[in-house]
């Protein structure tokens, strides 16, 4: 072992531990651990060197010098191990010296006849080192603190935390994390951050199930979280086809308290409301679930979704109720699909292409479309990912348009947070299309829903995107066209009933 730049500088006995675990580790991997011991008063039993076999003299029969090769050899080894055993402390004392503060040399200048690592140890030691009540103390206020529930800013530093005030309080036996005590509190401080990875080993927990040490479980949650940031370290995204992230945290469905993977307000016996006709539920499953309802953070959270899902059957019929109220009766759809080609074509004519009005380059949210649809102002952001049959076609009134193709595209979209980068599949590429629209009832098959009150669309208590309202029509993303509002709104004054 050699001498390196220190990892840890020791200065005050807030870092002793820290400091102290590096120095036992160098001495473990040297093999010198029990040479250096600083919980012995006295200085343990050093290596002995070996000593030199004497040579036989030339008269000596050819047995004895057989014999003396042996010990020669037996005596080589020993002395490699004792030469190893003495720069594995030498080296040892020179990182001691290494890595303490410049406050703290003077304590190892009292030792220059006998620099040796287990005085050093027991003289920093009796300096620095708290009492073992001292240190009960501390590490328990840690825990209290810990208790408290992370941000996404800080969870890897958090984690760490919980990880260093783990080890030391299994050095002082507390039992405060004796049993289940530790993995109770963990998952207890996490369910606010991450209620779906907690909620689901809470429930392990009740049922006796999570056997795995709190080290362990502290270390899936860690790659957990690192999983899911490297799949979109960049950009915060939300797919319509089920993942929804809000930076590091996946809006998937959960484990449900009844063991399977769906929403609170999806499960029938969380929700009453969404049984199925003569459904009975099972017994062994109602009572792990009211088991799990005892703990008043799950119950909390779980009559936050029910309420959620009242407001929302409501808002629902409102917002339907509101839409419906837009949608044109059949004479205007005739007067739409005659109007049709003709705004298509001036539209297309006056830009060249190159010059798209405001519905050409933005997303409207559309509660009549059963599809997401965009047009060839989207092709730069489009990807297909399959062929459209030939029976595949929008209706507009009595118009209908064929759909090229089907694929992926992605909106500019904006929430609570910021810009964010909204991405819809299976989108139908109609090039010739006068809008871009985003299905709501595409979105509502998978648990996003249409807020017209607060402008915004969501899911469960997460803002996907917030709405911008022109022309009497709620849009994802908003880009206003220059020097065309003529053309813009003239078609954006009638409403698209697409199908």
């Amino acid at each position: 072992m050699t001498s390196s730049k220190p990892i840890v500088v020791l200065k005050t006995p807030d870092n002793w531990d820290e400091w102290y675990f590096i120095v036992r580790s160098r001495a473990r991997k040297s093999e010198i651990i029990d040479y250096i011991n600083p919980s012995l008063s006295e200085k343990p039993a050093q290596p002995t060197k070996p000593i030199k076999p004497p040579k036989p003299t030339d008269d000596e029969s050819t047995q004895a010098w057989e014999r003396y090769k042996i010990r020669m050899r037996s005596y080589e080894r020993k002395l490699r191990q004792y030469q190893k055993l003495r720069k594995g402390i030498d080296d040892l004392s020179t990182f001691i010296k290494d890595s303490v503060s410049q406050s703290l040399l003077p304590i190892l200048y009292e030792l220059t006849d006998d620099p040796h690592p287990h005085l050093q140890l027991l003289a920093l030691k009796a300096w620095l080192q708290r009492t073992k009540k001292t240190q009960e103390g501390l590490i328990i206020s840690r825990l209290r603190q810990l208790e408290k529930p992370p941000s996404s800013q800080n969870i890897e530093k958090w984690l760490a935390q919980w990880e260093e005030t783990l080890f030391k309080a299994e050095e002082l036996e507390l039992p405060d994390i004796a049993g289940n005590r530790g993995k109770a509190a963990f998952l207890k401080a996490l369910t606010s951050f991450d209620g779906e990875w907690a909620t689901f080993y809470k429930i392990k927990l009740y049922d006796n199930e999570l056997t795995k040490p709190l080290h362990n479980l502290i270390i899936d949650y860690r790659n957990y979280q690192r999983q899911n940031a490297s799949e979109d370290p960049k950009t915060t995204r939300a797919v319509f086809t089920g993942t929804l992230r809000d930076k590091k945290r996946v809006m998937r469905p959960p484990s449900c308290l009844c063991g399977e993977r769906h929403w609170f307000k999806q499960c029938g016996y969380c929700n009453q409301a969404t049984r199925p006709a003569n459904w009975t539920p099972n017994k062994e499953i109602q009572d792990r679930v009211n088991k799990a309802l005892e703990d008043p953070q799950i119950k909390e959270k779980v009559e936050r979704a029910l309420k959620r899902f009242k407001e929302t059957q409501g808002q629902k019929k409102q917002d339907d109720a509101s839409y419906k109220e837009k949608v044109p009766n059949q004479s205007q759809k005739d007067n739409i699909s005659s109007l049709f080609p003709a705004v298509v074509a001036s539209a297309r004519n006056t830009q060249h292409i190159t010059r798209p009005t405001t519905l050409d380059q933005s997303w409207i949210a559309d509660i009549s479309t059963t599809h997401h649809i965009c047009n060839e102002h989207m092709k730069t952001r489009y990807t297909k990912t399959r062929d459209a049959g030939s029976d595949d076609h929008v209706t507009l009134g009595n118009t209908v348009i064929r759909i090229e193709s089907f694929g992926e595209v992605t909106i500019d979209a904006i929430n609570h947070e910021g810009p964010r980068t909204i991405k819809l599949v299976d989108v139908a590429y109609v090039p010739t299309f006068i809008a871009n629209l985003v299905s709501i009832t595409k979105a509502r098959e998978k648990g996003i829903e249409l807020d017209t009150g607060r402008k915004c669309l969501y899911l469960e208590d997460f803002i996907v995107a917030y709405l911008t309202v022109k022309y009497n029509y709620f849009f994802v993303e908003y880009k206003e066209a220059d020097g065309l509002l003529e053309v813009t709104s003239n078609v954006a004054n009638r409403s698209l009933p697409a199908t």
